[in-house]
């Protein structure tokens, strides 16, 4: 025993002095380490998208044209406007004269809008008084024809006493033909009176205008006022038709081309 504590003491002297060379030791691979790879650059970040090219500046001849053709159209809208005022001015006017009353007030609007109208001059006078509605002469007339029948039958101055005596009868008791044929003054008032209730004044007046002299001067003071009332008529008309002109024309010319 103790020979072999002596030999394991000498084998393990061997052992540590020489055991590496004799016995190596087997080392594990060591573990690979991994290489980065080195970070690429950056992307360069995108430039801004370059502006949009402007439209060439348009020529100083284009530039003429569109200013001119702007002014136009305005000078064509405003006299769109004053057409239309005086328009307005003209249906005012109109309805005015329609009555009985005088009426400067709508003539005075209308002839600043429409400052050189003849027409308009020529109401000047006619406005002051004005003249009596339609309606108003046609109810007068109707209280006129008996009297104006009367007259009118009146005999001459050689008339005879028999025709004097029918004249008499014929003014206390009056009675008149309903019948409008013939050229009797019965039936010119009666073709008058029907001319009246049917609007026509004019033809009214041409049947009065028939009359024997004494007719007529029965009418007389009637036949004046119906005469202005005529006249007033015709010249509103005139302004109206004037007034649409002038609409009319401020609309072509304003229209584009």
């Amino acid at each position: 025993m103790i020979a072999f504590g002596v030999l394991c003491a000498i084998a393990g002297g061997i052992i540590g002095r020489y055991g590496p060379q004799l016995f190596p030791v087997k080392r594990s691979p060591a573990p690979a380490v991994q290489t980065l790879a080195p970070p690429s650059p950056a992307a360069p970040a995108p430039s801004p998208p370059h502006p949009a090219a402007s439209p060439p500046a348009p020529a100083a001849g284009e530039v003429g044209a569109l200013t001119a053709r702007i002014a136009q159209l305005e000078t064509g809208q405003r006299r769109i406007a004053g057409a239309a005022a005086a328009a307005l001015a003209a249906d005012a006017l109109s309805q005015a004269a329609e009555t009985s009353r005088p009426f400067p007030g709508p003539l005075a609007a209308a002839q600043r809008l429409l400052p050189d109208s003849p027409p308009l001059n020529a109401l000047q006078p006619l406005a002051q008084t004005g003249a009596p509605s339609r309606a108003t002469l046609t109810l007068a007339f109707e209280s006129l024809t008996d009297h104006a029948s009367v007259a009118a039958r009146a005999p001459g101055g050689d008339a005879g006493l028999l025709a004097r005596l029918r004249y008499l009868m014929t003014s206390i008791f009056i009675v008149r033909r309903v019948d409008a044929s013939g050229a009797s003054p019965d039936a010119m008032l009666a073709r008058a009176q029907g001319d009246l209730d049917q609007g026509d004044l004019d033809g009214a007046l041409r049947e009065i205008a028939a009359l024997p002299p004494a007719g007529r001067e029965a009418l007389a003071d009637w036949r004046v006022q119906a005469e202005r009332r005529v006249e007033i008529d015709r010249l509103v008309a005139q302004v109206r038709d004037q007034a649409m002109g002038e609409v009319a024309s401020a609309s072509g010319q304003a229209a584009p081309t």
